[in-house]
């Protein structure tokens, strides 16, 4: 892809695949995959896993049932932010980790689009965010600001979530422990 425009590709040696929706958004892709498909390279069966949230088109990929490449969906330790997610980012994030990405066998190895990889096991244990929405930590009732917003602070789970303006979603911002 060109540096400069993430809407046209200088290299076509290998087709570049993407979602219905990242196409929608002016992304120039090859060939769509819908969520649940696969597709095979040599030895490697590769298979789309939806995620929204992060942006409403995010797309996780399972490779050979043991490795899913996770994006900025699930970190080690935390969550990609919601900002471009659209009104329903941080509600869609939620569910596309904890109901799409830790449903997966805990052996499964996570490899975000950037920090070190991590298993599915270790993020259902020990990642903040999770185990607020898993009811096993409190979140925070402390009232602060961030980046100028208003947010709520988890200071046991190091999250914060900032309420954006009114029918805009929630943007979810977190801290490394």
């Amino acid at each position: 892809m060109s540096s400069t425009s993430p809407t046209s590709r200088d290299d076509s040696t290998f087709p570049l695949v993407g979602s219905g929706l990242t196409r929608q958004a002016g992304i120039a892709i090859d060939e769509t995959i819908e969520d649940g498909a696969a597709v095979r390279s040599g030895e490697l069966q590769i298979r789309a896993i939806a995620t929204p949230g992060h942006c409403p088109d995010h797309t996780a990929f399972l490779v050979n049932e043991k490795d899913c490449l996770t994006a900025d969906c699930l970190f080690k330790g935390t969550v990609g932010g919601t900002a471009g997610g659209g009104p329903t980012g941080f509600t869609d994030q939620m569910h596309s980790i904890m109901q799409r990405l830790l449903t997966l066998p805990e052996e499964t190895r996570i490899h975000p689009g950037h920090r070190e990889p991590s298993t599915v096991g270790d993020e259902r244990e020990h990642n903040p965010f999770v185990r607020v929405w898993r009811g096993l930590d409190p979140e925070g009732k402390e009232c602060c600001r961030v980046n100028g917003e208003e947010a709520r602070s988890s200071s046991s789970a190091r999250i914060t979530t900032a309420r954006t303006r009114p029918g805009c979603g929630t943007r979810t911002l977190a801290t490394r422990s």
